[in-house]
């Protein structure tokens, strides 16, 4: 669908506003917040005064629905124990892990040795995270790096090798389509990745360099650390946050709906090479020179970004 050019332009000017909110956790409190249960997705919000659509309950209601979602949440996640590398591991797999789940996300492989990329606010409170495939097999993984300023994190997990993602040699452009991948929680979290389709808005610059993507999607916690694409299948950024629409509103007036956050290739390649590591990317020529329906297969990746088995959904125990 075409956007207006006027619209397109109203985003790049709360742009470097929507930043500084997401960042800072900004918030007011001049506007009535309400606890909104959504017993469809059974999952309760933060929203509005008089835009829940679902139930409005009170803080004691909404703390006993949220601990009863936690227990199913425990209980609903497969058992399948983190795989090591090592074959002789009958007592390991006899004693249960003592370890609590603490937050979800997704990674992708950025290089077939075990390497993978994540969003590091999914791991900075873990001790043991593991990368399950759709499948429901685990594999430990280690917290190599994390960057200082940004919200990215590089992962090791050497028995689960992988072909990495291939990334777009050049910059999108605004009114792009994009999809981001991952394993999104909606009330439990996802055994399968899910795809959510959007527009990309906006991109922050710093010194000539690509920072992040600003693109119109309802993502939702559990996406943070997946990949985003264009509409070729190649990466251009890494999902790590949604915009707060409710803080948002507070401190401005503005509305803004499904607004989400990505980190550009630029800045995810910058902090890879300083691991000795990089983005593996499209060629050029295949990229301006290939159909469009088969640009994708010609670089070895599935035509649909949710067949690739290269992105996997992050467990954080501790």
């Amino acid at each position: 669908m075409t956007r207006s050019p006027a619209k397109l332009r109203f985003y790049p000017v709360i742009f470097a506003g929507l930043l500084a909110l997401l960042f800072s956790g900004a918030a007011r409190s001049f506007s009535p917040i309400a606890l909104c249960y959504d017993k469809e997705r059974d999952i309760v919000q933060s929203v509005l005064n008089g835009t829940c659509e679902g139930d409005v309950v009170t803080a004691e209601e909404a703390q006993i629905i949220r601990d009863r979602i936690k227990r199913e949440r425990l209980s609903r996640i497969l058992p399948a124990m983190p795989h090591s590398g090592n074959d002789d591991n009958s007592a390991a797999e006899k004693a249960p892990s003592r370890a609590r789940i603490v937050a979800f996300g997704t990674a992708f492989s950025i290089d077939e040795r075990g390497y993978f990329l994540t969003a590091r606010h999914v791991v900075d409170h873990c001790d043991t995270p593991n990368l399950n495939l759709a499948d429901g097999t685990g594999f430990e993984a280690t917290i190599l790096m994390r960057s200082p300023d940004q919200d990215i994190a590089l992962l090791f997990a050497p028995a689960l090798q992988l072909p990495p993602l291939l990334a777009r040699p050049d910059h999108p452009a605004r009114g792009d389509s994009v999809t981001a991948i991952g394993y999104p929680e909606q009330g439990l979290p996802r055994i399968r990745p899910g795809s959510i389709d959007g527009v990309l808005q906006d991109i922050s610059f710093d010194d000539g360099t690509a920072r992040f993507l600003a693109f119109k999607a309802p993502v939702r916690g559990g996406n943070s650390g997946g990949p985003l694409f264009d509409d070729q299948g190649a990466l251009v950024g890494m999902v790590i946050a949604k915009a707060n629409s409710v803080a948002i509103f507070q401190a401005s007036g503005s509305r803004v709906r499904n607004m989400a956050f990505a980190i550009a290739n630029e800045s995810l390649d910058r902090f890879l090479k300083e691991s000795g590591l990089h983005l593996a990317t499209y060629p050029r020529a295949e990229r301006d020179t290939a159909p469009d329906d088969t640009a994708v297969e010609m670089s070895g990746h599935a035509k649909s970004p949710l067949d690739n088995e290269s992105i996997v959904r992050v467990v954080c125990r501790r």
